[in-house]
């Protein structure tokens, strides 16, 4: 137990600094993080997760070989679901896997909803079903879910406006652009 309880002390901190530095969108800094925290605590599921998330967005924003990360994402969503069935970030990288490598748009969905369901207030959960609504062509609902990600977390303050445009909701995002500039700290 002892030994157990000194790896996962050492790999939180470092995850955490991955994760950090993922949200800061310095995808390629994080990954030594997260390695590190897989290498710390093979057991520990989240350090999984930041390994998917960093396979999931080099792939979806053109950073990384799809053909290499997607497999990646597979791999590492698979460990992380395996190691914590509870935990929502496990069922989000399932959800990351399903949406950008197999293309299961439903699959996708119930992954989202499991998470939500295990943690109502997990913004990304809700980024991400908002995501997946948009490949179904469910613009209310992926506006919606959107605007529960933006309730949950304001720091990201563009999705919103995105799921707008998808949608084609031209007027709507120009009035939600013009309105977050003017709250915007100068």
């Amino acid at each position: 137990t002892e030994i157990y309880t000194l790896s996962l002390h050492d790999a939180l901190p470092i995850y955490l600094q991955g994760r950090d530095l993922w949200w800061e969108n310095d995808n390629d800094a994080s990954l030594p993080y997260f390695k590190k925290a897989t290498e710390l605590q093979p057991d520990y599921a989240l350090a999984w997760f930041g390994l998917s998330s960093y396979y999931g967005a080099g792939a979806m924003f053109g950073q990384l070989d799809p053909r290499q990360a997607l497999p990646q994402v597979d791999f590492t969503s698979q460990k992380c679901l395996q190691l914590d069935p509870s935990a929502s970030e496990c069922h989000i990288a399932m959800a990351g896997d399903d949406l950008l490598s197999k293309w299961t748009f439903e699959e996708a969905l119930r992954e989202t909803s499991r998470a939500i369901e295990l943690d109502p207030k997990y913004a990304e959960a809700y980024e991400l079903r908002s995501r997946t609504l948009q490949a179904l062509n469910r613009h209310d609902e992926s506006i919606q879910a959107y605007k529960t990600a933006d309730e949950l977390n304001p720091a990201d303050p563009w999705g919103l406006i995105i799921a707008l445009l998808v949608a084609r909701r031209y007027d709507d995002a120009l009035t939600n652009t013009q309105q977050r500039v003017v709250a915007m700290p100068r």
